[in-house]
């Protein structure tokens, strides 16, 4: 984990790697090792990647349900948002166009009720049980949500319990029956050309004939050894268009 007391910090370099992740991962060509520079501390994360030339359309976000070493998780996550289930997948050609949008995650802070938070500040995590069923739920926000939906504390709770899959009545029984968590992030993003001035020689245009070899010059020689994911979790965003995703857990 980071230092007791301290926020993990996103840096600019995380993003840039994922990028040159995905780039690698298209083109069928070796992961390349965590630059040195990045901590390895244990955290949560959500990559995203959007589009800037289709209105900056969000593309794929998934993040992880717990805490694992950072640089693992980066790898991991950089390919498994570009595979995002509810949008097609990202292809070689769309990469010049996309944007990576890194989210470092504090850890989980119990809350005594689902409106103990601050609109802008933190992230908000549900889980709950129907009350007719022995079913499950949960689901989360990122603290970006409020600001870029403009959306109140009731609707945003409203919205993740819908966004959990629950379709039942949202009664104020149910409201005080939830469990709730709050965290706090920071967010650090990269364009394609942000990844070509860091990771050089530059990967061919995706027209020419595939490279052989990974771009990863400026990467530290890290042993990445395929290691056990940790359970995944779709984007804590709103779906594009408004309506609640439904969140998901592998």
């Amino acid at each position: 984990m980071a230092p007791h007391g301290t926020l993990p910090h996103a840096t600019w370099g995380m993003s840039t790697y994922c990028l040159c992740v995905l780039d690698c991962h298209l083109r069928g060509l070796p992961l390349p090792p965590v630059p040195e520079g990045i901590p390895d501390f244990s955290c949560r994360i959500f990559v995203s990647y959007h589009n800037h030339s289709k209105h900056n359309t969000l593309r794929g976000c998934i993040g992880c349900v717990t805490s694992s070493p950072l640089c693992g998780l980066l790898q991991e996550y950089a390919v498994r948002a570009a595979q995002d289930s509810r949008f097609p997948s990202i292809s070689l050609h769309e990469l010049p166009a996309l944007t990576c949008e890194v989210n470092v995650l504090s850890p989980n802070e119990p809350i005594d009720h689902c409106y103990d938070w601050e609109s802008g500040v933190h992230g908000l995590v549900l889980e709950f049980t129907a009350p007719d069923s022995d079913a499950s739920y949960s689901a989360e926000y990122l603290p970006c949500v409020a600001a870029e939906t403009g959306w109140g504390k009731e609707y945003i709770v409203e919205s993740l319990i819908q966004k959990a899959g629950y379709d039942g009545p949202i009664t104020p029984e149910l409201l005080q029956s939830l469990k709730c968590w709050r965290y706090k992030s920071t967010v650090v993003s990269s364009t394609y050309q942000d990844y070509l001035q860091v990771y050089a020689p530059p990967l061919p245009d995706p027209d020419e004939p595939p490279a052989t070899a990974c771009p990863a010059t400026a990467a530290a020689a890290i042993d990445m050894a395929p290691t056990s994911a940790p359970p995944m979790a779709t984007c804590p965003h709103p779906t594009p268009g408004g309506g609640p995703t439904i969140g998901e857990a592998a």
